[in-house]
């Protein structure tokens, strides 16, 4: 069965690349991450039942992926980070180690979108104002400006 399951993530993790290599960025750092935040929260709820096996939320036949084989689809973190290293080094976000706002990002993109896709955020008027504001909040405790960080998420809300 952990064949049949790697095989099926390996093809979400090559589905979710193929939103994200495409994508023009603007080389404004704090708007292609939100960019990247809404491609994988798109991402998720499109492909729900995908997106829970991928990361470790579902079980399949009984098999659940754990240890070594999480690191499966570990391009798309270095994605990310490729990111926050670009903003780090730009001076948009002020945290000493772009692997630092890598993983407080990843905690709260891939946090939200588990709680959303669970339920909890059904009650929610705006889940994309509510997911924006986590990850602008994230962005502004990692050292943004928050006009900057605001600004961000509300021009890439208003444009996908």
């Amino acid at each position: 069965m952990g064949g049949l399951v790697a095989s099926v993530v390996d093809h979400g993790f090559t589905l979710l690349l193929r939103e994200l290599e495409p994508k023009q960025f603007t080389g404004e750092h704090l708007a292609d991450i939100w960019t990247i935040a809404q491609i994988q929260r798109d991402f998720a709820l499109t492909h729900r039942h995908l997106y829970a096996v991928m990361f470790a939320a579902e079980t399949v036949g009984g098999y659940q992926r754990s240890g070594h084989d999480l690191e499966q689809g570990i391009e798309t973190l270095r994605f990310l980070h490729r990111h926050c290293r670009a903003a780090v080094e730009a001076g948009d976000l002020t945290v000493d180690e772009p692997r630092t706002a890598t993983r407080q990002l990843w905690i709260s993109i891939h946090g939200h979108l588990m709680l959303e896709l669970a339920g909890y955020m059904d009650t929610e008027p705006e889940p994309v104002r509510s997911f924006a504001q986590t990850v602008a909040t994230v962005m502004i405790g990692l050292g943004a400006d928050q006009t900057s960080a605001r600004d961000a998420v509300d021009a890439g809300r208003h444009s996908m």
